[in-house]
């Protein structure tokens, strides 16, 4: 496992980077963060605390980013697809029980449950928002971080 901390010009570009994936610039200049690379994932740490996993060098929050504050546009399930998704199933259709207007395909979204509105993954849309109502069956988000995976068991 190596790490390296972040220079303040490489902060700005990350912040850069996450402005315009996600309209958030979350690191001020002094914050101490880590770019961690293991053997089955580079991370981005801060403390103790991963923050951001990279998927094809694209910074993807965690989950436990998330529960800090979600930024992310949220796609509900119904309670008898949460055991499937938190195994690291993708989601299907049929599972959602609401999708929020002005998802685009591709974009990164989180997922939570019904009843407790709790994140339960963090995924990539294969279809728009209207396109994934439309459909009636299939894969509609990938699952990209669930609870219980490697990116949540992270220190």
């Amino acid at each position: 496992m190596r790490s390296k901390t972040f220079s303040k010009s490489e902060l700005r570009a990350l912040n850069a980077q996450l402005e315009g994936l996600y309209s958030i610039a979350p690191f001020e200049k002094k914050e101490k963060l880590q770019l961690v690379e293991d053997a089955k994932v580079t991370y981005l740490r801060k403390g103790h605390d991963a923050l951001f996993f990279f998927v094809d060098g694209i910074p993807i929050p965690t989950l436990k980013c998330l529960y800090l504050k979600n930024f992310l546009k949220t796609v509900t399930v119904d309670m008898g697809s949460v055991r499937f998704i938190c195994s690291g199933a993708n989601v299907m259709r049929p599972g959602i029980t609401h999708i929020p207007d002005g998802i685009r395909e591709g974009e990164v979204i989180a997922v939570q449950d019904e009843q407790n509105k709790k994140i339960l993954v963090v995924g990539k849309a294969l279809l728009d928002s209207s396109a994934m109502r439309a459909s009636e069956k299939g894969k509609v988000i990938l699952n990209l971080h669930s609870i219980g995976d490697v990116v949540w068991n992270l220190h």
